[in-house]
């Protein structure tokens, strides 16, 4: 969720992922749901600043025609700098501290009940930077019929894929090292749809992407947004399915390729002016300012060079 569309997209952006967001519900009531989780990164802007208030009272509104409730991890893009140290300054603290969303991430947990008795653990681990230690994501069994994992951190089957340049790729040949016990994991923080597979005999990996798609440079504009439907039942494996989201066709909601093909140009003119201006104020400045304070500069090439530096920023503390 954001107020302002990507620059790749015509659209109202915020109805549209509005709109989606309806049709989890939907779904949701539609196969009698236990529960809505949530993988993390529901809000794009890292800086609290930059969400309004009718961002968040759009998110509440929507989430309380839901049939369950929904539980949420967060991801590097719902905190200021990917930081779990910024939570309380952010509108996702909002949406938890109001009930709009339940908190599932580190020692925040969910123990789910289904009519038949059946208990569903489920547990989130949220961002932890961009190179981690995989131990720290370990998940001890416990005593449930079924464990559920929500992981915000790139994971693919094949490791020598790359999202984001120096950020590390969990393989999913390490899962039944550290879900030893999981039912289902879902993955999320990457865009791309890597589909829903097994990684042990009866344990599955869920890993279809995000619910929106947003730029032209980072998404597969052909992509058809999923969600998950998890069936957990006592005595018996589980099994996942995917229901596809309705949405419009890339020519629909994108710009022309062309019309955007000059972002990498502002936004390394951006990276060279704000080098300079730190060096030059000796960062008696924030970074925010430094960045917000560049003359003919868009709004989104700000975000763009904002997040680079706190990705780098991030890691610099992570080492």
């Amino acid at each position: 969720m954001r107020d302002r569309a990507p620059r790749g997209r015509s659209d109202d952006w915020t109805e549209t992922v509005t709109d989606k967001l309806c049709q989890v519900g939907e779904i949701a009531r539609d196969i009698k749901a236990t529960a809505v989780l949530d993988g993390g990164d529901f809000f794009d802007e890292k800086n609290p600043d930059n969400n309004s208030h009718d961002l968040v009272r759009r998110t509440a509104k929507v989430h309380r025609s839901y049939p369950c409730p929904v539980y949420a991890n967060i991801g590097n893009h719902d905190v200021r700098y990917g930081s779990l140290a910024h939570l309380d300054e952010s509108p996702l603290a909002v949406c938890f501290e109001s009930g709009i969303f339940r908190p599932c991430y580190g020692p925040h947990e969910a123990v789910l009940t289904n009519p038949d008795g059946t208990t569903v653990r489920v547990v989130g681990r949220p961002y932890q930077g961009a190179r981690f230690d995989p131990a720290s994501l370990y998940v001890p069994p416990g005593p449930e019929d079924h464990l559920v994992v929500m992981l915000h951190q790139l994971a693919s089957a094949d490791p020598s894929l790359a999202f984001f340049p120096g950020e590390d790729v969990l393989p999913y040949g390490l899962f039944p090292s550290l879900f030893p016990s999981a039912s289902v994991v879902c993955v999320g923080h990457w865009h791309k749809d890597q589909g829903v597979r097994e990684f042990a005999p009866g344990q599955w990996v869920v890993n279809i992407g995000s619910l929106t798609r947003g730029t032209l440079a980072e998404d597969d504009v052909q992509r058809i947004p999923q969600v998950a439907d998890l069936h957990l039942l006592r005595g018996q494996p589980a099994t996942v399915r995917t229901i596809a989201i309705d949405v419009r066709s890339p020519a629909e909601v994108f710009k022309d390729r062309e019309e955007v093909a000059d972002r990498p140009t502002v936004d390394v003119a951006c990276l060279a002016q704000v080098a300079t201006a730190v060096a030059e104020e000796g960062r008696d400045q924030t970074l925010d300012a430094l960045v917000r304070a560049l003359p003919n500069v868009s709004p989104e090439a700000r975000e763009r060079v904002l997040d680079v530096f706190r990705r780098s920023e991030s890691a610099r503390m992570q080492s």
